[in-house]
C-alpha cells in the first residue's frame, strides 16, 4: 500500500494479495477517509476509480463510536454488510463490503445516488 493523490491508502495488485488472505470471494474493498465530530453525517466525495470515500461523521473517535456510525450508515446506504479491515484507530480505513462481484456495482450506484441527492 502507498499514499495516493488524496492521501488515501492505494492498492497494489489484486484484492486477495493486498489483504493477505483477508478478502474472500463475495467481498469487495473500499477505502474511506473519515472526519469525526462533524455537524452531520455526510459523504463528501466518492472517487469511483480509486474506490475512495470521504465521509463526515457526527460521532467522536472514542470507544469505537465513529467506527460504529460509519459501518451502520454505509450498510444502510449500500444494502450490504460492511466491516473494517484496517484503520480501526485511524482516519484512513480499509473496509470490506460483503457482496458478490456482480452486485458490487449496485452498491456503488447507491453511494453515487446518495452523494448526488445531497449535493
Amino acid at each position: 500500500m502507498n499514499q495516493g493523490q488524496h492521501g488515501a491508502l492505494q492498492p497494489h495488485g489484486s484484492a486477495s494479495r493486498r489483504m493477505k488472505g483477508g478478502v474472500t470471494v463475495g467481498q469487495q474493498i473500499i477505502f474511506v477517509n473519515v472526519i469525526p465530530r462533524s455537524r452531520k453525517f455526510e459523504i463528501l466525495s466518492f472517487d469511483e476509480k480509486e474506490r475512495v470515500l470521504k465521509v463526515r461523521l457526527r460521532s467522536p473517535p472514542e470507544g469505537g463510536k465513529a467506527n460504529k456510525e460509519l459501518l451502520t450508515k454505509l450498510e444502510k446506504i449500500m444494502g450490504y454488510g460492511v466491516s473494517i479491515s484496517r484503520g480501526f484507530q485511524s482516519r484512513k480505513k480499509i473496509l470490506i463490503v460483503n457482496c458478490p462481484d456482480k452486485e458490487f456495482t449496485v452498491a456503488l450506484n447507491r453511494i453515487r445516488a446518495y452523494v448526488k441527492e445531497r449535493h
